[in-house]
């Protein structure tokens, strides 16, 4: 973080719950005091995963902090983000949708 300049992180959305996108998450929230925003959908097998007899868990909990409803507008600096519910690659998913400097963007 430190070769990157980075000071800060004011929060993380993980898009799904697979290895890859969550691994390093709670080495972040204890080290960083991370927040963790999640859509609904997800907060269960994040913060339970050992409760899941899924592929691609990590065994730790991830605690959310915030939760994140389908259709629901996220406000962050001078951005605003569209979350929905997008069970695609799996069924705890999410999509967002959003501008930043004026350009349209779909994370999922």
């Amino acid at each position: 973080m430190s070769k990157l300049n980075i000071k800060n992180i004011d929060f993380v959305i993980p898009t799904h719950y697979h290895d890859d996108h969550t691994a390093g998450i709670p080495l972040l929230q204890k080290s960083w005091k991370l927040r963790v925003y999640a859509l609904e959908q997800m907060v269960d097998i994040l913060e339970n995963p050992t409760h899941y007899r899924m592929g691609c868990l990590i065994d730790q909990p991830i605690k959310v902090d915030r939760v994140l409803r389908d259709g629901e507008t996220l406000l962050w600096d001078d951005y605003e983000f569209q979350i929905f519910h997008f069970p695609d690659q799996t069924e705890y998913h999410m999509g967002l949708f959003g501008k930043i400097d004026g350009k349209t963007i779909n994370l999922r």
